[in-house]
């Protein structure tokens, strides 16, 4: 592997500041879930949960897209169908005007 600048940073990385191979993060992602007996997901599963936590806790949209590295906005949005109580906090607030 060759040698990454030393001022990067990874999430996953080893003892020797080295990226985690594919190989290794999958494995692990899957022994993780094996261990807590979590049915299989896939990794990239935890973007969506991760998108999905910030909206749900009021996160602004635009924020989000920028969080998740999104360069257009409507690839964001994707995530806002997975919310029904959005739907329910916005009609809820249109009752409370009328």
């Amino acid at each position: 592997m060759s040698k990454m600048n030393k001022n990067t940073t990874f999430v996953f990385e080893d003892e020797n500041k080295e990226p985690y191979s594919a190989k290794t993060l999958f494995g692990n992602w899957k022994k993780v879930l094996n261990d807590n007996n979590i049915p299989y997901k896939k990794f990239h599963s935890l973007r969506h949960t991760y998108a999905t936590m910030l909206l749900s806790k009021g996160v602004d949209l635009k924020t989000v897209q920028d969080l998740m590295g999104h360069s257009d906005i409507t690839i964001t949005q994707i995530y806002l169908h997975v919310l029904p109580k959005t739907k329910t906090d916005a009609v809820n607030k249109l009752n409370s005007i009328l």
